[in-house]
């Protein structure tokens, strides 16, 4: 059972750095990343920091300096409305913002790390949205004005082509962040009429440039929204936490080319109670193990977690298990 935790702004605390200060230099970015990859083998490694900022911030979106190890996040938007998003032109990968900072960094861990898959973290549509007008003036405008709404987040997911392009360049793949689509934010009825197209489009987009199988993480309780998802053919899902993991299972179970990684509560990655955390991995394991092509991970590892008790938790959770008949 692979173990495939969420490794972000935790590489920076393993080079003993900030990570607002990794996410803007693609040599820590590279130093950090593959640190986390030297140390815990695990197979999916990304090239981020703050997944949510890197286009918006190339398009003028203003991120705070956080103190201590916070993460960056967007504190001014650049549009003012979401009609002001369908006049959005696609930022240049080469030199727009950090672009060209997350893909060397991209570049030297493909160079530098034979095994895991390297991605980098692109913005699903209502992701992107977020970044560019705010949440709330986008949930009030699929309320509304859905068709309106609707259309912005289709021409977000057009505008990502060329990123999506020169991702794929590099040697890496798009990892798509789309969490603010799952319910509460979102309701499932909204999801599937104007959401799911604009999805549909990104993930056509990583196929016609030859990721063949999309990857995207939807967090939250994702259930009731997952049967449209499902329709869309993705490659690779997560099963979050806070979800009945077991009704996603049931129905990811029907599409045995699916990878999904079953995602561990974060609070046991801040415990001292191995116990209550091996008890949390052996859910997931049993959880995963009912699917065709399963993984276990987690949500995003705290900066601060203790190194040892995430190899303590790897080793536990990729030990030989008998297979109950």
């Amino acid at each position: 059972m692979l173990f495939s935790p969420g490794i972000y702004e935790h590489a920076a605390a393993l080079v003993g750095e900030k990570p607002w200060k990794v996410s803007r230099d693609a040599d820590l970015l590279h130093r950090a990343q593959l640190a986390a990859w030297q140390l815990y083998r695990h197979p999916m490694l990304v090239a981020g920091i703050d997944v949510y900022n890197v286009e918006p911030e190339a398009l003028g979106a203003g991120l705070d300096q956080p103190s201590g190890d916070g993460v960056p996040s967007v504190v001014s938007h650049p549009a003012s409305s979401v009609s002001d998003l369908l006049q959005i032109d696609s930022p240049d990968p080469t030199k727009a913002g950090r672009m060209p900072l997350v893909l060397e960094a991209a570049r030297r861990l493909v160079a530098d790390c034979a095994g895991p898959t390297i991605y980098v973290p692109l913005c699903g549509p209502i992701a992107f949205a977020n970044g560019m007008v705010g949440m709330d003036e986008m949930l009030c405008t699929l309320m509304e004005d859905p068709a309106l709404a609707g259309r912005a987040l289709f021409h977000l997911a057009s505008v990502q082509e060329p990123f999506i392009r020169a991702i794929l360049a590099a040697g890496a793949r798009p990892l798509i962040f789309e969490s603010g689509a799952s319910p509460p934010l979102l309701p499932p009825a909204l999801f599937s009429q104007w959401e799911a197209p604009a999805l549909g489009r990104l993930f056509a987009l990583c196929r016609e440039a030859g990721d063949s199988s999309p990857s995207c993480i939807l967090g939250g309780n994702i259930l009731p929204s997952l049967p449209a998802l499902l329709a869309l053919n993705p490659g690779f899902l997560i099963c979050p936490s806070e979800t009945d993991q077991s009704g996603f299972v049931d129905l990811a179970a029907a599409h045995p080319g699916l990878d999904v990684r079953v995602n561990m509560p974060v609070a046991p990655l801040l415990t001292a109670d191995w116990e209550s955390t091996a008890a949390a991995a052996d859910r997931a394991v049993a959880l995963a193990r009912r699917l065709a092509r399963g993984s276990v991970g987690t949500g995003v590892v705290p900066f601060d977690t203790s190194p040892d008790l995430l190899l303590h938790l790897r080793d536990h959770i990729q030990q030989p298990r008998t297979v109950q008949p």
